[in-house]
């Protein structure tokens, strides 16, 4: 059995926007994180109160539990933080690489044709965003053909009309 051949994967495809998304996912992701910490410390400080307020003498059992608490929950928290930025961040680069991706090609595949020559049929990876644009892009083409074989005098009097130009 042979080795699978090596192959590279691009994941930036469109660094401005690639970059951007995922500048405003992982932010999303820490304010959240900055919320349900702030939460969590509103949370003990509210126990510590309900201590104070039922009168229980500093260092007392209940006090001690919530501080062990606290040191528990920053712990596990700081984890959970941690683990869930990665995932958020992971997440961006592939979905905005579903998105990046179409439009890369759309753009290349643009690029590269010419009026006279449009032979291969504009495609997306399958697991893509967008797969609706290359099949829209594609009748639009065979229906230009069309009109190009079959009437083509009416394919030229509409981009007349189209660039602003008068027909006879």
């Amino acid at each position: 059995m042979g080795v699978a051949p090596y192959k590279r994967r691009v994941y930036l495809i469109n660094k401005d926007f690639q970059i951007k998304f995922i500048i405003y996912t992982t932010a999303i992701a820490l304010i959240t994180i900055a919320a349900f910490y702030t939460m969590l410390s509103f949370f003990f400080q509210s126990s510590i109160d309900l201590g104070i307020e039922a009168g229980f003498p500093p260092g007392h059992v209940y006090f001690r539990f919530i501080d062990d608490s606290r040191a528990d929950m920053n712990v596990y928290f700081l984890i959970t933080s941690v683990s869930v930025f990665i995932l958020i961040f992971i997440s961006g680069l592939l979905f905005s690489h579903k998105i990046a991706g179409p439009i890369y090609r759309m753009i290349t595949y643009l690029r590269s044709i010419s009026l006279d020559k449009i032979s291969e049929k504009l495609s997306f990876r399958k697991k893509d965003f967008f797969q609706e644009l290359s099949e829209a892009y594609n009748k639009r083409i065979q229906y230009l053909r069309n009109a190009a074989t079959h009437e083509p005098d009416k394919l030229i009097e509409a981009l007349k009309l189209r660039e602003g130009e008068k027909t006879d």
